[in-house]
């Protein structure tokens, strides 16, 4: 696998370009003197990372690599440190998915219309995605993802947008981190929590598992969790029956989608797991033992490098709640890159 020259300029080339004038060209951006400052530092980085663009014709292998057993996915997470210390890979993610969608077509047909929902959620983003991934005290690394917006009457790129929060992977085995440890952490981590998480868990609705299961869902794809476990595919179909049902009586949990439509159902792929019963779900039991535990235990969220040039100035220090939609991405496909890219 070899770095790709192409036609266009390379998506990195694109955003260090942008990061030159950040007040104009980044969503979200904030402009005081920290966010200009970590603008700048970032731009340096990239302008240092080692970058690649992985061809079309690759991914469905990878998309093959990112599908392996349970107990061999465990061990694939310890080893798959990143080749360099900064990087930043791009892709085609519609490619993508219709590399998962032709696996699936043959391996599982009823998570094809997991993948369309997820295709039908691009509306003016660009095809292209990229993730800057940065190593991280030696055994976790750091992914932050990039995407741009189009302007549709120009066909030209409008903003460029990274999330406020990177998901990180823990290079490290069960010995060293495992899902109990990993639910201690979140217990003794209290004061981080949001106002409404904390009241939750001294009612008892909660007992800080969840804290693990959900992101390491959402990271590592609910169709993952799906493909190996009946009882979890039992569990969406609970979730899903649950959650419509809270969104059509409960006027607060009404959700939209991009174009402004209201929509009350739960549509797998696309809505989260999370709400109220999630604790008791299936789906949440089913991802807290055996080797799904200890895969949920290796991820976890931060700050990204953005969170300091998305949020005001005055309120830098303050703790934010956090919005799922933001982390839901399909991690095991990053991990399989890192794994093969290892090899060569």
């Amino acid at each position: 696998m070899t770095e790709q020259t192409i036609d266009k300029p390379m998506m990195a080339s694109e955003i260090i370009a942008a990061l030159s004038d950040p007040k104009k060209n980044l969503g979200n951006f904030q402009n005081h003197k920290y966010a200009h400052g970590t603008a700048q530092k970032i731009r340096v980085e990239l302008v240092q990372s080692k970058k690649f663009v992985i061809d079309d014709s690759l991914l469905y292998n990878l998309v093959q690599a990112s599908m392996v057993k349970p107990e061999a996915f465990k061990k694939a997470i310890e080893l798959a440190k990143p080749p360099f210390y900064n990087m930043f890979i791009e892709f085609s993610e519609v490619a993508l998915l219709k590399a998962y969608k032709k696996f699936y077509a043959t391996q599982y047909p009823a998570l094809i219309p997991f993948i369309d929902a997820k295709m039908s959620d691009h509306n003016n983003r660009t095809d292209r995605k990229g993730y800057h991934i940065r190593e991280r005290g030696g055994d976790q690394t750091e992914f932050t993802p990039w995407y741009c917006l189009v302007d549709n009457f120009n066909k030209s790129v409008d903003k460029w947008f990274t999330s406020p929060f990177s998901f990180f992977i823990d290079n490290v085995s069960d010995k060293e981190s495992d899902f109990e440890k990993r639910v201690q952490q979140f217990k003794d981590s209290k004061d981080q929590w949001s106002k409404t998480y904390k009241y939750r868990f001294e009612q008892g609705h909660v007992n800080g598992t969840d804290m693990v299961t959900f992101p390491g869902i959402s990271f590592f794809g609910e169709d993952y969790f799906h493909y190996y476990s009946d009882r979890f595919a039992q569990g969406i179909e609970q979730r899903a029956k649950e959650i419509s049902a809270i969104k059509k009586n409960n006027d607060n949990e009404v959700v939209y989608h991009r174009d402004g439509v209201e929509d009350n159902n739960f549509i797998y792929g696309r809505h989260t797991l999370m709400g109220k019963g999630y604790n008791k779900s299936i789906c949440h039991r089913v991802a807290s033992q055996g080797d799904f535990a200890s895969i949920c235990s290796k991820l976890r969220y931060g700050n990204s490098y953005a969170f300091d040039w998305a949020t005001p100035e005055n309120k830098l220090k303050e703790p934010l709640d956090v919005d799922d939609k933001i982390h839901r991405q399909d991690l095991r496909f990053r991990i399989s890159f890192l794994r093969v890219k290892q090899n060569f």
